[in-house]
């Protein structure tokens, strides 16, 4: 028989973790991204980033393991970095074999901005210091990539939980 395509069936779509503007800032050269990921038969996933002038300036597939769930996706060191005070687009897709427009996908944009004032500090802080000051200074995808960090190291610790429920309904997203 025919073989139904990857993304086929999937009721749910691939949920960007950003605000609901779909902007966010990073203060980092190479941020990290996060994702729900439904499940699916998918077995890749595709990322790219663009700058202001739609050039790719980071592009990458990696495997996803299909059981759904929160991924963080980061722009490794050997790739380039983005540049203070520049905006970039990015977008996200699963990969349904076969019917690539049935990808599920999601776009959104990130502004690296300078590490100015308050941000400066961030070095000496505890991990759930430093989600709080950059949540309250806007820096989104930094306050994500650490909370991340949180839930990967201590996934059953309710602390940690309530702060990552704290911190998606603070721009508006579902826990």
């Amino acid at each position: 028989g025919e073989r139904q395509g990857a993304c086929l069936g999937v009721k749910n779509q691939v949920v960007a973790l950003v605000p609901s503007d779909s902007k966010g800032a990073t203060v980092m050269d190479r941020p990290t991204l996060g994702f729900v990921l439904p499940k699916t038969e998918a077995t890749q996933a595709e990322l790219r980033i663009r700058d202001e002038n739609f050039n790719v300036v980071y592009h990458t597939t990696f495997s996803v393991s299909g059981t759904g769930g929160v991924i963080g996706v980061g722009i490794p060191a050997s790739a380039a970095g983005l540049e203070e005070g520049k905006s970039y687009s990015w977008d996200f897709a699963l990969a349904c074999e076969g019917d690539r427009s049935a990808d599920l996908r999601t776009t959104g944009l990130i502004y690296r901005m300078t590490a100015a004032g308050s941000l400066a500090k961030l070095d000496g802080l505890k991990p759930e210091a430093r989600v709080d000051l950059l949540a309250r200074e806007g820096v989104w995808y930094d306050a994500l990539a650490t909370m991340l960090e949180m839930r990967e190291k201590a996934p059953q610790d309710r602390q940690v939980k309530a702060e990552w429920e704290e911190l998606l309904r603070s721009v508006g997203l579902e826990p």
